[in-house]
This record gives structure tokens, sequence and C-alpha cells, in this order.
């Protein structure tokens, strides 16, 4: 990590910083935005899971053990929020099937 993004020698992402903003329409409620934050969370998660299965330095796989928690505690705090926010809380079953519904976008909280 020293000398940060200047200083790396790897690959890189292509696409620009606003890839997936089309997924908001700039109407959805606190509630929806925050349901998306958890779905985002959750393949971050994804992620570092599966690079630490592929990595075999084991100090990176403790690094991406160590991140995927990380996002499951970000997780737990979007769910508290949520909750906060609304007046009832959310399981994480609930914000998985409401992720996926059937609705113009992923994040309908019914």
């Amino acid at each position: 990590m020293d000398g940060g993004i200047k200083a790396w020698n790897g690959e890189i992402a292509l696409l620009s910083e606003e890839k997936g903003l089309d997924l908001f329409t700039g109407n959805e409620s606190p509630e929806e935005t925050l349901v998306a934050a958890y779905s985002l969370e959750e393949g971050l998660r994804d992620f570092y899971s599966t690079m630490g299965e592929k990595v075999e330095n084991e100090e990176a796989k403790r690094l991406f053990r160590q991140l995927s928690e990380i996002e499951i505690k970000h997780q737990e705090r979007i769910l508290e929020e949520y909750g906060w926010l609304s007046g009832r809380s959310l399981t994480k079953q609930e914000v998985v099937s409401n992720s996926r519904g059937g609705t113009r976008t992923p994040y309908h909280v019914g």
C-alpha cells in the first residue's frame, strides 16, 4: 500500500465513478436509498470473500477476511439507520427480498 495508487502496477478499473448511478432516479426515499446501500455493501462483502479464496498470500487472505467482516458491520449499521428513520425494523431477509423485487428499481421497500 506504500505509495498509494500512484505506485500501483496492477490492474485498474476501467469504468468511471458514475457507473451504476443510472440505478437511481433521484426520487428514491431515504429508506429505499438505505436498502440500496445495504445491497452495495453485500456486493463488496461478496467481492472480498471471493478474493480471499483466490489469493495464496496468507496476509492478503487475512486482509480480505477482515474487509469482508467490516462490510457486515456496515450492513448492521444500515439496518439500524433504517429502523431509526422509518420507525420499523427491517431484517436482512426483507432487504434481500426487497432488493430483488419486481419494481422499477431493485431497491423498492414495500
